[in-house]
């Protein structure tokens, strides 16, 4: 190992200290980032749900139960419109013997998070590592693969969310 003088190690440890501190800074924003999309996401899909996917049942009124999107509602009916049609039909409420919204079907949100994160961070750490590492590459790998991560995790958290698998789930509406 060759020696180095103070001046050069001064600046060899001025500039991993330096680059420590920049890389835990892009980390926290890219992570800031991710906070604000994945929770701007879950605001919007709620305030996209006014009309609900309800499935109903209201023997007197149809014969067997039906999926419908629910347009409005009062005291007195509801207002849906069966999937099968667009006509718009007016059930009044004592017709009404069950109202199930839909849950949505089960999604790869959490397979994905892992998938993304493991690859994100095996690829970002991989990508960071030289051969020639000294002292200073250290920091810079393991930051590069939290990175890696963070930022792999998030894509495959939304990415499987957007792919469904299995029956529609239903919840008893309470009214």
């Amino acid at each position: 190992m060759r020696a180095l003088t103070a001046r050069r190690m001064f600046l060899i440890n001025l500039f991993s200290s330096n680059l420590e501190m920049m890389r835990l800074q892009g980390f926290f924003r890219g992570l800031m980032v991710l906070a604000m999309v994945l929770l701007g996401g879950a605001a919007s899909a709620q305030a996209q749900r006014a009309p609900e996917r309800v499935r109903v049942l209201a023997p007197s009124f149809v014969d067997s139960a039906f999926v419908a999107t629910l347009t409005g509602r009062d005291a007195q009916e509801i207002v849906v419109v069966p999937a099968a049609s667009q006509n718009v039909l007016r059930i009044p409420r004592e017709a009404v013997q069950r109202l199930e919204v839909s849950r949505g079907r089960s999604s790869y949100r959490v397979p994905g998070l892992v998938i993304g994160a493991l690859v994100g961070a095996a690829a970002a750490g991989l990508a960071a590592h030289d051969s020639d590492c000294t002292f200073v590459c250290e920091p810079v790998v393991f930051y590069s693969a939290l990175g890696g991560l963070v930022a792999g995790g998030g894509a495959g958290y939304l990415i499987g969310g957007q792919f469904h698998h299995g029956p529609e789930r239903w919840r008893q509406r309470d009214e």
